[in-house]
């Protein structure tokens, strides 16, 4: 069951971070509200993954932990996973990661920006 934890995991949060990216280069061409429409796919799109890495975590969670046996060389697992299912749920995870990611969605876009315009003139030049 970590295996796919193991794949799942770092690809949601790669993909979480070139959102941004890739919403940026696909809004190129429109002129008006760009910024308006690179935040509002961004955040959408960002937004979703959040809950649904933050739900599915919580899941496997409670799932690892159904299927661990009170033998000895599980306890420090088991224990770790009650930990993490205690205290305060996924939906509050995901809110509390949100202000970062909107931070970087909005510090992204200038970078992105000021990089098309260099390569913009550097074509031309």
């Amino acid at each position: 069951m970590e295996n796919h934890l193991d794949i799942l995991v770092p690809s949601l949060g790669a993909l979480l971070v070139l959102l941004p990216i890739i919403f940026f280069l696909f809004l190129r061409d429109i002129k008006k509200f760009k910024f308006l429409f690179y935040l509002f796919l961004t955040l959408t799109f960002g937004i979703v993954f959040l809950i649904l890495l933050a739900n599915y975590l919580d899941k496997e969670n409670a799932y690892q932990l159904s299927q661990y046996s009170l033998a000895s060389e599980d306890l420090e697992k088991i224990n770790s996973l009650k930990r993490s299912l205690m205290g305060i749920g996924w939906p509050m995870k995901a809110m509390m990661v949100s202000p970062f990611y909107l931070i970087y969605t909005v510090l992204i876009y200038p970078i992105l920006s000021i990089l098309q315009k260099g390569l913009l003139q550097r074509k031309l030049g």
